[in-house]
């Protein structure tokens, strides 16, 4: 008999992670990955144009495409709302997690994504692309949801639904669910 045991995340760090309950001017997207062509970062930049609500999102990591990236924000006039936050401290992280309204990374490729699973453990809604092992953990509407990758519309489709306070208590059980 074959056992699927996915990694995990010590949820000793998250649980004492506590929502920023302060009056925020905007909704924070978070997305913690390299800059790196698999992780899609340059389709989320893409999603926040699209997006009517007021958002900031705040992507940590640095990698080979920054400096494209940086000009895709200058391109988009995203400045006021994109921030590059380069790399964190592993024993930091946990500070933007609390500050999170959603979690997104539209990755092309996966092997597991350990930050999918920490920002679940964090109590933040994961928006996430159906590739490689990220299916064996994020189910759609259940754990999380899905956008087609390479697709910004999609994205900030999914990232409006998750932000709008109609559809806040399906969030919370799906947040609970993950």
């Amino acid at each position: 008999k074959i056992v699927v045991i996915p990694n995990g995340a010590d949820l000793e760090k998250f649980e004492n992670i506590k929502k920023n309950l302060t009056d925020k001017k905007e909704k924070i997207i978070f997305t913690d990955s390299r800059l790196v062509e698999k992780n899609g970062v340059e389709y989320l930049i893409r999603a926040i144009k699209l997006l009517k609500q007021n958002v900031k999102l705040l992507i940590i990591g640095n990698g080979p495409l920054k400096e494209g990236l940086e000009k895709l924000v200058n391109e988009l006039e995203l400045q006021d709302q994109v921030e590059f936050l380069g790399r964190i401290p592993y024993e930091k992280i946990q500070d933007y997690y609390a500050q999170a309204d959603v979690f997104v990374r539209p990755s092309l490729s996966e092997g597991f994504g350990n930050v999918f699973i920490e920002a679940m453990a964090a109590d933040v809604p994961v928006i996430a692309t159906p590739v490689g092992g990220i299916t064996d953990f994020l189910k759609e509407d259940e754990t999380g949801w899905f956008c087609q990758p390479k697709n910004p519309k999609c994205l900030a489709e999914k990232i409006a639904y998750v932000l709008d306070e109609k559809n806040k208590a399906e969030v919370a059980h799906v947040v609970a669910n993950a």
